[in-house]
């Protein structure tokens, strides 16, 4: 009863997080488009609407949906064709219909979120007893007891462990294959090398993150012994992942030419014609860069340290701490190592390799699978005594909690804090678009208050209950044509942190005049709100922006509105 107690326990914990933090959120970015592609593929067992991401988390996305059977918009959106060019897909039409699809269903946008949203909870959770499975196969119960309550308080699991996209789907399902790779080097059986050849397709299925999976397993296999029982091993593995990879395509065009760009020599490799075109997207999109802030910076091209300092900064103290000792434990005894533990090691020696290598530093979440690699190793340093043990949950729930339920947004205390995130990372560290219903619920209890919006996200303001009139922002559907009143009793400026770091805009002056001002709240760490009732200087601001941008009555309203506020101060200085 004490071991399922102690399973059981740190489990519910995590659930209940996560579930706080999936209620009260609204949708980041990608959400939506994740959740209509989910549900398109349910519905038409196409693959082709955005090749981007592999199916297998996206069709587990979709059963919720299927007992619900919302609406999907008219026009589906465009399918790449095979002859379009890479640089040249279409990305904007998928998230117009995205929005469709989750904002104007005839089923609530929260209802199927949240449906979503569980789906990622019960994945995270299946990682949460993969973590506690491997670490006590390698080092004992109470090793395993200790790493599941990391996991429990582990912010950045918790985080990506209640949205609706891959990360966390990618990460369970290449545990699922190291854990089943490790019982198969315990025990070479049938049973084993079966589980080590569907979970391998899984895995290669949830996230393209995931390829360098069988090359790893492949060297080990080898290094472990390379006679002729170890080639066969491969073989049968290899066969059994090719079968569960194409079943989750559905065979789609796997024995037929690849007529889009190509190297000939790979046009008529026997994989999912979706999935070898997915990987090309992938590979084009690293090579191009992403748009990202690191420390004060801008680039597209990345920083070899971004990953490594962002797992610095948000990832707990005391779980920090623990990893440390551990990876100086092996480094100082490492006769100590047991070849097992190579599945977590080099698996993480790839991620560092990959990581320092990446043009894509949009988000710590690329790298999520180090997270239950390193608090899996750090069971080795699991402590005898139940006091000591106890002490450390302590400490660590304490840290994290204190960021609750702001968990995307978290960042440790040497870093200062959640409210000091914006001096360091951006996008999926720390704004994601998940505040803009705490933003609702922040001008609802003022009552009466106007706002002006500049919100880095998909979701339409109009959804949560806020009429705004609209400040340039990243994308916006369905731009909002509202006009805030000349003479408002009291008026609110609210931008996003990722806008307000001006990380997507060409003028990256656009908002910084703001940060010189107090904000009267920050909703989430994510959005900073401003009183900007009397602020003569804010409302120029304003007037110029909407010069800039050519939005006129915008422009003629936010020029009547330091007309009278001019009048008004000149009227006070009279008396």
């Amino acid at each position: 009863m004490k071991i399922k107690f102690g399973l059981i326990l740190p489990l519910a914990v995590f659930a209940a997080q996560a579930f706080w933090h999936a209620r009260d959120k609204s949708a980041t970015y990608d959400e939506p488009a994740h959740l209509a592609i989910s549900r398109l593929i349910s519905v038409t067992e196409h693959q082709d609407y955005d090749v981007g991401h592999p199916p297998f988390i996206r069709e587990l996305f979709g059963l919720p949906l299927r007992f619900m059977d919302p609406s999907l918009p008219g026009i589906p959106p465009p399918e790449v064709s095979e002859s379009v060019p890479l640089a040249l897909r279409p990305q904007g039409n998928l998230y117009v219909y995205a929005n469709l699809f989750l904002y104007q269903n005839r089923v609530p946008a929260d209802t199927l979120l949240l449906a979503a949203r569980a789906v990622s909870i019960v994945l995270a959770l299946i990682l949460g007893l993969i973590i506690y499975l491997f670490a006590g196969k390698l080092y004992g119960e109470r090793a395993g007891i200790f790493s599941l309550w990391m996991f429990a308080f582990c912010p950045n699991l918790i985080a990506h462990g209640s949205l609706v996209t891959t990360d966390m789907g990618g990460v369970a399902a290449a545990a699922a294959f190291l854990y089943s790779a490790l019982l198969y080097f315990e025990k070479r059986t049938a049973l084993n090398i079966l589980a080590c050849g569907i979970t391998l397709g899984l895995a290669l299925g949830a996230k393209f993150n995931n390829l360098i999976l069988p090359v790893l397993f492949t060297a080990l296999v080898l290094i472990r012994g390379s006679d002729r029982r170890a080639w066969t091993d491969i073989v049968n593995i290899g066969f059994l992942s090719w079968s569960t990879l194409c079943l989750l395509y559905g065979f789609d065009r796997v024995f037929t030419p690849h007529l889009f760009e190509i190297p000939p020599f790979l046009r008529y490799l026997p994989l999912p014609d979706s999935f070898i075109r997915g990987i090309l997207s992938g590979s084009y999109h690293n090579a191009r860069g992403h748009g990202a802030f690191f420390m004060g910076e801008y680039s597209s091209g990345g920083w070899k340290s971004y990953f490594p300092v962002a797992f610095l900064l948000k990832t707990p103290m005391v779980t920090i701490g623990l990893i440390a000792l551990a990876l100086l434990g092996a480094a100082l005894r490492p006769k100590s190592l047991r070849f097992e533990e190579t599945l977590l090691l080099l698996p993480l020696a790839a991620l560092l390799a990959f990581s320092v290598n990446s043009k894509l530093n949009i988000g710590l979440r690329h790298i999520l699978l180090a997270y239950p690699l390193l608090l899996i190793f750090a069971g080795r340093i699991a402590p005898k005594k139940t006091a000591v043990l106890a002490a450390i949950v302590a400490v660590l729930a304490l840290e994290t909690l204190s960021a609750a339920p702001d968990y995307l947004a978290f960042f440790n205390r040497a870093a200062g804090g959640p409210d000091k995130g914006m001096r360091y990372l951006s996008d999926s560290n720390l704004d994601w678009g998940q505040d803009l219903k705490g933003l609702g619920r922040f001008l609802k209890d003022e009552g009466g208050s106007e706002v002006l919006l500049s919100y880095f996200g998909t979701a339409p303001a109009l959804a949560y209950g806020i009429r705004a009139q609209g400040l340039p922002t990243v994308w916006e559907y369905p731009k909002s044509g509202h006009i805030n009143s000349a003479s408002p009793k009291k008026e609110f400026c609210a931008v996003s942190v990722t806008n307000l770091q001006a990380v997507y805009f060409p003028d990256r002056e656009l908002y910084s005049w703001l940060l010189s001002r107090e904000p009267v709240k920050k909703i989430g760490h994510s959005i900073y709100v401003y009183d900007v009732t009397d602020d003569l200087e804010a409302q120029k601001k304003f007037m110029e922006i909407y010069g800039r941008t050519g939005e006129r009555e915008k422009y003629l309203r936010q020029a009547e509105r330091v007309k009278r506020l001019e009048r008004s101060l000149s009227e006070r200085n009279r008396s």
